[in-house]
């Protein structure tokens, strides 16, 4: 498997549904393989403890890095708003 990311955008108003769209789309492109770090970039508008726990729930204990930004973007588009997430899968790798 080597080292693999993927990654999930959502320009959702809503933050949670917004979290749980980009979320899904990662894991998706992951195809299976579980996660051992998540990045989370989340709109400034965006209830934070909610898209915390929202990941949490989603994505177990992975580590999670998490920021707010004003714009989103992954290798293929951009949005103004809602979150981006990136997934990292490594078996060369170990995060914590």
């Amino acid at each position: 498997m080597s080292t693999r990311m993927a990654t999930g955008l959502s320009g959702l108003k809503n933050c949670e549904t917004a979290a749980a769209s980009a979320l899904k789309e990662a894991q998706e492109k992951l195809g299976g393989t579980p996660p051992g770090l998540a990045l989370v970039h989340a709109s400034s508008s965006c209830d934070y403890q909610k898209v915390l726990e929202l990941a949490k729930k989603t994505l177990g204990h992975v580590p999670l890095v998490g920021c707010s930004t004003a714009g989103h973007f992954t290798e293929n588009r951009m949005g103004p708003g809602g979150i981006a997430v990136a997934l990292i899968s490594s078996n060369s790798m170990t995060f914590s």
